[in-house]
């Protein structure tokens, strides 16, 4: 399932991208849809590792917490789509903070002798590293830049 992860992002970077001329709340509504689509299948990669991991206690319970986090996250991004949609740009940064903040700690769970499988690494970093692309919209949008 992680080698599909790259998909999630297709919309922002298609043919159908945006120009130019177009302004930053545009790009933001398009990197939030395709932001929580690779966050969303995230969780969804959690929740198939952590049935798969029912015999094993310690990394099952990783991946539990790691659902949690990602359910934050989640609910973060969710929240901030609305404000962006209301042109409520002020709560943007702190709750793209948040969902920006948990697969790092989803990371952090991963303590030895317990070791990340490292394509659950990657797909964390992409999570993490798509997050930081909408703080860095959201904190532009706040700052009253409208335009790329």
């Amino acid at each position: 399932m992680v080698e599909n992860a790259e998909s999630c992002l297709l919309p922002a970077t298609s043919s159908a991208a945006l120009s130019a001329g177009e302004s930053l709340r545009d790009l933001g509504q398009s990197a939030f849809f395709s932001v929580s689509k690779l966050v969303f299948f995230t969780y969804d990669e959690i929740h198939v590792r952590e049935v798969k991991t029912v015999t094993d206690p310690v990394l099952n319970k990783i991946y539990h917490k790691c659902g949690a986090l990602y359910t934050a996250a989640i609910n973060a991004l969710d929240k901030a789509k609305g404000f962006l949609k209301s042109g409520d740009f002020q709560k943007l940064p702190n709750l793209v903070s948040l969902a920006l903040n948990q697969p790092a700690l989803c990371d952090s769970s991963f303590t030895p002798p317990t070791v990340e499988p490292a394509d659950f690494k990657n797909l964390n970093n992409e999570a993490r590293d798509a997050c930081s692309v909408i703080l860095a919209i959201s904190n532009r949008l706040v700052s009253g830049q409208k335009n790329l």
